[in-house]
């Protein structure tokens, strides 16, 4: 009986870009699904209703979103829960030493 390589999702990404990156290519990606995009780009160019919410490497949009969409859309590992206090603005940009935080409305 022969060995059978079981392709999964996972193992799909993993060899498409071993093998873009082998064979020295160029490749536009175009998806939804951010796990993929972190597994596959060299850069990310976001996109919000068509236009450019934020563009850098992977690592550089993860650790440093530029707006709550791209903080979103990064994944929820990077959000975290508090209470700001009550202001007029819906969405507002907090700074803290190291780090900038987005803070929104609840959506309960």
């Amino acid at each position: 009986m022969s060995r059978c390589q079981i392709w999964t999702p996972s193992y799909a990404k993993i060899w498409l870009r071993r093998l873009i990156t082998n064979l020295g290519l160029s490749a536009l990606c175009v998806t939804h699904d951010q796990e993929e995009a972190m597994a596959l780009a060299d850069r990310i160019l976001l996109l919000n209703g068509g236009q450019i919410e934020q563009d850098g490497t992977p690592k550089q949009i993860y650790n440093k979103p530029k707006s709550l969409f791209a903080a979103e859309f990064m994944g929820a590992s990077n959000r975290l829960d508090g209470v700001v206090p009550p202001s007029t603005a819906t969405v507002r940009k907090l700074s803290p030493t190291a780090s900038i935080l987005w803070a929104a409305p609840s959506r309960s």
